[in-house]
């Protein structure tokens, strides 16, 4: 018969990131042992917990290419990028989507893989999973300010003037000020640090689900309605576009395309907000499961805040046309340099040789760009 082991009577029963594998409260590790070390006796529990891991993994590797990958796209294409205000919030986010998955890589799979020394390891823990409080917290509002900034741009456009590139950064600044307050809030005051089958029963569905006082419950009430709202404001967005369009536009049905996918994506990224929230809330429920259960759902729960942490740089990287479109010239250019530089180290290339292999290479470039790829190009005078 497995042993099963039990979380301390001293873990937080709601916070705002998944605590089943680190008491934020007392810093100690609630799933002990690793899922190396798990003991597995049948398929049902074999299948999926590999499935759990799989994903798990998969969503990391993910992350970590396509945000460094991010990064440098909106490094190399700075002067294109900094003529738009917006992408001020854009280096925000993307800088709590890299905080957040690089404390995921370097404390949740250690802790998943090894068999770590409780007392050791525990501060850095602690630490980490209040970072990953503040990163994901900072992505919720940091996505509502892209939000009402498309909002303004679309639906007031009056209203432009006051969402400068100044301005944002400012706005920016308050959000991640008051992200910071809300998780020390929330580790502070707003976790019940007495966890037992007792006291649970004393508590109301509201406090199990929401937290002990008024000010944690509109926090994370607030994490749980904001993402409809983004949901709406994008509906919205798409109606007033649809309304200043011609209905004699010959592009019709393909702007009637890019509305959809616009919709779409606001879908996705809602949703891993949501999802974000909703398997957070739910912790409480495993707290007292078998191990094998708190595994599962602990791994499930991080893959679903990873998943939150990569939507801001996957989609701008596919489905953005001003970012996919100057990634697509960056690439073209080094391709295009790395050509040249080749050609002309041999000193017995003849100049109709050189010529040829570059008129070679432009052959193999469409010679139809983008209207972001003409937008980059006069930005940068190529």
């Amino acid at each position: 018969m497995n042993n099963i082991q039990y979380p301390p009577t001293t873990t937080p029963l709601f916070t705002t990131t998944p605590v089943l594998v680190i008491d934020q409260v007392e810093g100690g590790l609630v799933a002990t042992g690793s899922i190396i070390n798990l003991e597995v006796n049948t398929t049902s529990q074999y299948v999926p917990l590999i499935a759990a891991g799989a994903v798990f993994g998969t969503l990391c590797l993910i992350g970590v290419i396509s945000i460094i990958v991010f990064i440098l796209v909106l490094i190399l294409g700075h002067k294109t990028f900094d003529e738009y205000p917006f992408f001020v919030i854009v280096w925000h986010l993307t800088a709590a989507n890299a905080i957040h998955v690089t404390c995921i890589i370097t404390s949740i799979l250690p802790l998943m893989l090894l068999d770590l020394n409780d007392d050791k390891n525990s501060v850095w823990y602690t630490w980490a999973s209040r970072i990953m409080a503040v990163s994901e917290q900072a992505a919720l509002y940091l996505t509502l300010l892209m939000t009402i900034n498309r909002f303004v741009v679309f639906v007031f456009p009056s209203l432009v003037e006051y969402f400068s590139r100044r301005n944002l950064m400012i706005m920016a600044i308050i959000v991640w000020l008051y992200v910071i307050f809300i998780v020390v809030w929330n580790v502070i005051y707003g976790t019940i640090k007495v966890f037992s089958k007792k006291r649970l029963s004393q508590l109301t569905l509201v406090d199990q689900l929401l937290g002990g006082n008024i000010l944690t419950q509109f926090f994370n009430l607030s994490f749980t309605i904001l993402p409809i709202i983004m949901l709406i404001m994008y509906g919205i967005i798409v109606l007033a576009i649809m309304n200043k369009r011609s209905s004699t536009d010959t592009l019709h049905d393909k702007a009637n395309k890019r509305d959809r996918s616009f919709l779409w994506q606001a879908f996705v990224i809602t949703l891993a907000l949501e999802l974000t929230n909703v398997t957070g809330m739910f912790n409480f429920y495993f707290q007292d499961k078998a191990e094998i259960l708190q595994w599962i759902y602990t791994i499930f729960n991080y893959s679903t805040s990873i998943f939150n942490q990569i939507v801001n740089p996957v989609i701008s990287l596919t489905c953005n046309r001003m970012i996919r479109g100057t990634f697509i010239k960056i690439f073209n250019r080094e391709i295009s340099s790395k050509w040249v530089s080749e050609t002309s180290e041999s000193p017995t290339m003849a100049t109709r040789s050189q010529t040829s292999c570059l008129s070679r290479f432009q052959k193999m470039v469409p010679t139809k760009r983008s209207a972001s790829s003409r937008i980059f190009e006069k930005c940068h005078h190529v």
